[in-house]
């Protein structure tokens, strides 16, 4: 038995470890590519094939084609090697040629490398693009760089960790935001939109004035003079710089970047509204008044609610997913009502796929094939390509990839980067009318906002007893915004559970406020006469002025002045004397509620006298026994002249 199991064991040892002698060798490897991404017409052309072995190769054959546009592929141009001795190594062949010569004219033509080495086959395919910019003008390219990120501050505003103030970091390793606008300024003629979230803006501003933080447990004062706070100023310094020369747009988008079809479906437009204000407001103040008059569309879903919405905020254009149908490398106007429209660009999702997505070592030449593509197919019309870059998804652009897309839009002659603005403006035309979509909300999030809606409602109590200068207001207004963001309804661990502590904490901190309001339960008045005044007392227990109303009732009690009184709640107590005038003689019962934003804060009851009633009572009294008196004496009088 233990001889089978040892059998047994070393046979499966022999399957699971591999032999190095049964190994196959590494084979050949191919490449290629052209010494230009693109050509004119009247240019001339080299391509370089590559040929790695780890071993000699022996009577390889190696062929280069150039094929037509067309379907059946027609050669315009071959190149072949036979019978060749390859070393170990690295080698290289080369074939060149005239396009005027084969006849490639204008268009995209794939062009195939083929290696035989034995009974080895490897192919590599290359484009080979030309364009006449004479014949079909330039090509505009809006590349626009959309920066969101999660929030690193608490629901008080303290930092929970420098991960955003580490993208503007300064140096040889700079941040990501920080390395974009190196990159872009060694390409002065290239221009740049960016999407900054303005809550990440927002939290710059903080880091560069001084901010709080909490580090091991416990919380840190960050000066305004420290490293961090210096390289978030240089980089908001630098990010006006270029907005100033042109060379970048900034375009907002609302505050902490919701979802707009999951707002406008549930009602709630105050929230977009607030959105789009707050995130205008943080752009404003961050990078000045050179901002565009457009608005970025979070998540590229803009629903016409919003969009209405937007172009009452100012707003002249947003972009938008591609639509069905509709040319993605044009814009189109949206009819928002009241004869006014709004522009919307559509998002050029291939050309994002390529940066993105995309095999790393092709994005330059498949980026300026793609843009070909969409140059020569539309002849001489005005055409952009609006390409919207996002910081996450499958592959973050690093300062390599943002540097090599930089550098081929710069050096492609029939290529001009603009901003947002200015492709929309060029491509634009007034017949062009986009229909826009409708949005789904997701099945997904309706316990997430269900929440958030409790923490709205709640609000909306507590605003409308909030004066302007009410600073906790402002503060559980801008967590509500922050709970809206779509980025906690994102895949990943906890991040709906930390959205909705924001919106947790508007709920819970508004309900704490108003327990602090109380009145006596009731109280006893003695009033002088049927008409006076009765005092209402209430406690204010926070720490600012609450707007607030007393709805009085009351069998046989009327009020001068009013049932409804408005009554402005300071810190600690606060009186008020109400007129009232009692129409029974016997005691009245006054009932008060304290209002506030719609909702009963406070009841109490006041027992109501008079010492009117007692007198009268007195008086009767006095008066009956003063007729008995009179009677009495009157009939002794009687009786005394009949004797």
């Amino acid at each position: 038995m233990i001889r089978r199991i040892a059998v047994l064991g070393a046979i499966l040892i022999a399957l699971i470890i591999p032999h190095t002698a049964a190994a196959a060798p590494i084979g050949p490897t191919v490449s290629g590519s052209f010494d230009r991404l693109s050509y004119a017409p009247n240019q001339a052309f080299r391509f370089t094939v590559v040929i790695r072995s780890t071993a000699p190769i022996q009577d390889a054959g190696v062929s280069f084609v150039v094929l037509s546009k067309s379907r059946g592929g027609k050669t315009l141009f071959e190149k072949t090697w036979d019978g060749l001795q390859l070393p170990a190594g690295v080698t290289r062949l080369e074939a060149a040629g005239r396009l005027a010569a084969i006849g490639a004219r204008d268009g995209v033509f794939p062009a195939v490398v083929r290696l035989r080495a034995g009974e080895v086959v490897k192919r590599v395919r290359a484009d080979l693009v030309v364009v006449d910019r004479r014949r079909h003008g330039e090509m505009l390219v809006g590349l626009v760089w959309n920066v969101n990120a999660l929030p690193t501050t608490s629901r008080k505003g303290v930092y929970l960790s420098r991960a955003n103030a580490g993208l503007v970091r300064g140096g040889r390793n700079p941040g990501y935001l920080a390395m974009h606008v190196g990159k872009l300024a060694r390409y002065p003629r290239t221009r740049a939109s960016f999407n900054i979230m303005p809550k990440l803006l927002h939290e710059l501003l903080g880091v560069a004035s001084g901010y709080r933080l909490k580090e091991n447990g416990r919380i840190v004062s960050v000066r305004s003079d420290s490293p961090e706070a210096g390289d978030a100023e240089t980089f908001l310094a630098r990010m006006v710089e270029l907005m100033r020369a042109g060379r970048v747009e900034a375009i907002p988008a609302p505050y902490a970047y919701p979802a707009l079809g999951e707002l406008t479906a549930r009602g709630w437009g105050q929230d977009v509204r607030l959105q789009i204000g707050q995130g205008q407001d943080v752009v404003e103040r961050a990078l000045g008044a050179a901002s565009t008059p457009g608005i970025f569309s979070p998540d590229l879903k803009l629903p016409l609610p919003a969009a209405k919405l937007m172009r009452r905020a100012g707003g002249e254009h947003s972009i938008v997913a591609p639509v069905e149908g509709l040319d993605p490398f044009r814009s189109y106007g949206v009819s928002v009502g009241n004869g006014r429209s709004m522009r919307v660009a559509l998002a050029d999702l291939e050309g994002e796929r390529i940066i993105t997505s995309g095999p790393r070592g092709r994005v330059p030449r498949d980026l300026v094939a793609h843009l070909a593509r969409a140059r020569l197919a539309r002849g001489k019309r005005p055409a952009a390509a609006v390409i919207v870059v996002p910081a996450g998804g499958t592959r973050r652009p690093d300062g390599t990839l943002v540097d090599s897309v930089y550098r081929v839009l710069a050096g492609t002659p029939w290529v001009r980067t603009v901003t947002v603005d200015e492709a929309v403006t060029a491509t634009y035309r007034e017949t062009a009318r986009l229909r826009l979509p409708a949005v789904a909300v997701r099945g997904d999030t309706k316990f997430y906002y269900r929440r958030v809606d409790d923490a709205r409602r709640w609000l909306a109590v507590y605003k409308k007893m909030a004066r302007p200068d009410n600073t906790m207001a402002r503060r559980l207004e801008n967590n509500l915004l922050v709970a809206e963001s779509l980025l906690w309804t994102q895949d990943g661990p906890g991040l709906r559970a930390r959205g909705m502590q924001f919106a947790g904490d508007v709920t819970q901190t508004v309900a704490s406020e108003l327990a602090r309001i109380s009145m006596p339960t009731s109280q006893t008045i003695t009033l002088p006469a049927q008409s006076g005044k009765i005092p209402v007392t209430a406690v204010n227990g926070t720490r600012y002025r609450l707007q607030t109303e007393l709805h009085l009732s009351g069998e046989q009690v009327d009020f001068p002045d009013g049932r409804v009184l408005r009554m402005e709640l300071r810190p600690r107590d606060n009186y008020l004397t109400v007129p009232v005038v009692v129409r029974t003689g016997g005691p009245a019962r006054v009932n008060v509620k304290l209002v506030g934003g719609g909702v009963t804060l406070a009841r109490s009851v006041v027992h109501v006298q008079t010492t009117y009633f007692d007198r009268m009572m007195l008086l009767a009294g006095v008066i009956v026994a003063l007729i008995a008196l009179l009677i009495v004496v009157y009939r002794k009088a009687g009786a005394g002249s009949g004797r």
